[in-house]
């Protein structure tokens, strides 16, 4: 037993041959380093009240319903209360959150086949297109084929491209978090990264209004814009509930994968710039 026990100082609760830190903020039981989480949205609480005050899985990583279920539940979660969602959930698994973006990208790539074939059924039926303005037959067998071709393809093509995009953000991220003095493995950053996915499923209908002429455009910006701050606005509340990071070094953390993105959009521009200089 440790010898400031045995001298008579308090000992844990529950690790009864460690020496106590402190106590529990919730019931007051003398606790040691053992018993605390960091990284939890209740650092001063014990293991025992921590899942009493509702620290919990993302509905995602339980087992309790269908996974289609799960998913939906999910996604209104974290874009319907994201930091509630953030504060009161412990991270689970990296695997579980790659099927988490992987599923997304699958329903992203069946929303956007939705809309572009309707789009293409509606602009053909119009006779906004070359061609006759009322489908005959053999119209609309191109257009089902379309329809059929899109909704093969582009839950495939998306289901690996969103995975990559929460890793490539989980990349930059985590550096971030690491340059800040943050605490916590990779693993917690592409667990966040992968969930954060979800704001691809509200991207769709917008970026089809950037087909629109002149102001088509400025949408896809604000667009882009709009979700890149949305993202470091909860990536910085995941520096502080799964890194340990604070105030400043929170929001650096958080705000530095957007930033790296309109360095990299700047320095890209300003070499087109040079370039169309250059040729004229």
């Amino acid at each position: 037993m440790d010898e400031a026990v045995t001298q008579g100082a308090p000992s844990c609760a529950v690790h009864e041959d460690a020496q106590a830190s402190g106590t529990c903020e919730r019931c007051g039981d003398f606790v040691c380093p053992l018993c605390l989480d960091p990284y939890s949205g209740l650092p001063d609480y014990c293991a025992a009240c921590r899942e009493r005050a509702g620290e919990e899985l993302l509905p995602w990583e339980r087992d309790d319903a269908p996974f289609h279920v799960r998913w939906a539940r999910t996604v209104r979660a974290v874009l319907g209360s994201p930091t509630e969602t953030l504060e009161r959930s412990r991270p689970g698994g990296a695997t579980a959150s790659l099927g988490f973006s992987a599923l997304t990208g699958v329903a992203e790539g069946l929303s956007l086949a939705l809309l572009v074939g309707c789009l293409v059924t509606a602009v053909a039926g119009l006779g906004l297109s070359p061609g006759p303005a009322i489908l005959d037959g053999s119209d609309a067998g191109v257009v089902a084929a379309v329809m059929v071709l899109l909704l093969a393809i582009y839950p495939m093509i998306f289901a690996v491209l969103v995975p990559l995009q929460q890793l490539l953000l989980a990349l930059v991220y985590h550096l971030g978090v690491v340059l800040a003095g943050g605490r916590g493995g990779f693993g917690r950053s592409f667990w966040i990264a992968g969930y954060l996915q979800a704001a691809h499923l509200v991207l769709v209908p917008l970026g089809l209004l950037q087909s629109i002429p002149v102001v088509g455009p400025l949408i896809g910006v604000a667009t882009t814009v709009g979700a890149g701050l949305w993202v470091s606005f909860r990536l910085t509340t995941a520096a502080e509930r799964l890194h340990g990071l604070r105030d400043g070094r929170a929001r650096f953390a958080g705000w530095f994968p957007f930033l790296v993105a309109a360095l990299l959009v700047g320095t890209c521009a300003a070499f087109v710039v040079v370039l169309a200089l250059g040729a004229a």
